[in-house]
């Protein structure tokens, strides 16, 4: 019978809550870039501009097969599906390779290109179900000849569209002391460290955009930080000394006050070290 507190065991464990961990941040990254891309206004923009050219000049002789509604209504509903599998394949794509030399762009193209089979069957049930006249003059076949360039197009679309926060945030350059736990971080949280705390196995990272727990020993967070504006003032906790706004005592006991109102704990051995930085 396998020993259950034997190290081998424990350390296999560890190696599976580690992968766990690692899929569900990938997971979080997932969502995090689709619900940012999808809700930027230059996004939506875009879609919109380009529903209404399509709706107008009705391309692949729509606009001789179906009435200005018919079309509208045809054209707005094929073209926001096809961007939402298109972008949901762009936000696994972001997300799988995000910490790899595979330059954003080529990350974009190839999320967008896996989505163009399924973007083609979905503009062909569109509209066999919606006009099956006219799709009797189209073939699944010639309908991903189409989808696929539509897709690489989209993007370069997509591309530029969200590149301001979602891929150029990502591709900044952090410092070497911000690197491990910045890259730990889903794109929408990275940012300048607020201040750390411990909970159980994660760190609480609260960064200017958010905060995110994450799976790495304190000792390990404080390590990553040695070349930030903070200090350590308690064994499970560090703060970064410009997002700080007052000092509390109460019986002696002392408390760090941050902008957002949190109340981070001065421990004894880490009050020297307060006090000589002037906050006691």
């Amino acid at each position: 019978m396998e020993d259950q507190n034997g190290p081998v065991y424990i350390r296999v464990r560890r190696q599976e809550f580690a992968k766990h961990m690692e899929m569900s941040s990938t997971l979080r990254e997932i969502q995090s870039i689709w619900v940012s891309a999808a809700s930027q206004p230059a996004f939506l923009a875009v879609l919109a501009g380009i529903c209404a050219l399509f709706i107008l000049i009705g391309p692949f002789g729509t606009i001789d097969t179906l009435s200005f509604w018919p079309r509208a209504g045809y054209w707005t509903f094929s073209m926001a599906g096809s961007w939402l599998i298109g972008l949901t394949f762009v936000a696994i794509s972001l997300g799988i390779f995000r910490n790899t030399r595979l330059h954003s762009l080529f990350q974009v193209a190839l999320g967008a290109l896996l989505s163009g089979p399924l973007v083609a069957l979905w503009n062909w049930f569109v509209i066999r179900g919606s006009f099956p006249e006219f799709a009797a003059q189209i073939s699944l076949g010639s309908m991903m000849s189409i989808a696929m360039p539509m897709t690489l197009i989209f993007s370069f679309i997509a591309y530029f569209v969200i590149r301001p926060e979602i891929i150029d945030s990502d591709q900044a350059q952090p410092t070497p002391a911000e690197s491990l736990i910045q890259s730990r971080l889903p794109h929408a949280k990275r940012g300048d460290v607020k201040y750390l705390s411990m909970q159980d196995h994660y760190v609480n990272v609260v960064t200017v955009r958010g905060n995110e727990l994450v799976l790495m020993r304190m000792a390990d967070a404080v390590s990553d930080l040695a070349g930030h504006d903070g200090m350590q003032v308690h064994r499970s906790h560090w703060v970064g000394r410009k997002f700080i706004s007052d000092v509390k005592s109460r019986s002696g006991q002392y408390a760090i006050v941050m902008d957002d109102g949190t109340e981070v704990p001065v421990s004894r051995s880490f009050l020297k070290k307060v006090r000589a930085a002037g906050y006691i």
